[in-house]
């Protein structure tokens, strides 16, 4: 059983989509626009995702690193697209994690996982890109981790890459993101006015 398949010229790792597949964290909006679960329903997805998640559950670490590996030079990639469809549930959680800590590849990951975003941040490596889907981005003054976050745009089929840095004893939260405005500064004001200026820090952004 193949575990990767050709995703935009890099390699990708499909799993069942939707909440009764991979996505435990989904919510309403993105199950609506989802592409990979129409796919799936329609009949058109000729990827076997069940059989990939199955392979991921029941092979050993050192099985499926040395197939991953294998496959990465069949498509001539060092690159490894996670959850081209579907997420990493709560039960592959720890297996996926031990997989990809010390892998020789990279690692680009989209979740909905915040736990699993937080845990592969926190490892800042090279190899390792995740970032953490939210559906609106006032959902993103919730947030006390660092980190990189996506936001759709389920009209356009765009999205929009923030990166949070909360490393600095700043307050980190004191502006309309939204607007991208700073509001109401009571304390670091000069260190937050020279983040925005400069589109660093919290306020760091890309179109993607």
């Amino acid at each position: 059983m193949k575990l990767l398949n050709i995703h935009s010229g890099v390699a990708g790792v499909y799993f069942p989509a939707g909440i009764d597949g991979t996505c435990e964290n989904a919510t309403k909006k993105c199950l609506k626009h989802c592409t990979a679960l129409e796919c799936e329903k329609s009949g058109k997805d000729t990827i076997n995702t069940k059989d990939i998640l199955y392979s991921f559950m029941t092979e050993p670490i050192y099985k499926l690193t040395e197939q991953i590996e294998l496959e990465l030079k069949e498509l001539k990639t060092n690159i490894i697209f996670w959850f081209a469809s579907g997420d990493c549930p709560e039960y592959f959680e720890s297996k996926f994690y031990e997989i990809i800590k010390d892998s020789n590849w990279v690692n680009l990951i989209f979740t909905r996982n915040e736990h699993l975003w937080r845990k592969l941040t926190y490892l800042k490596s090279n190899k390792i890109i995740i970032i953490y889907s939210l559906d609106d981005i006032d959902e993103l003054k919730k947030l006390s981790n660092s980190g990189r976050i996506a936001i759709p745009d389920y009209k356009t089929g765009n999205m929009r890459l923030y990166y949070l840095d909360y490393s600095r004893d700043c307050s980190g939260s004191k502006y309309d993101m939204k607007e991208r405005n700073i509001k109401n500064m009571e304390i670091n004001e000069d260190e937050c006015q020279n983040c925005y200026k400069k589109d660093i820090g919290c306020f760091y952004q890309i179109d993607f």
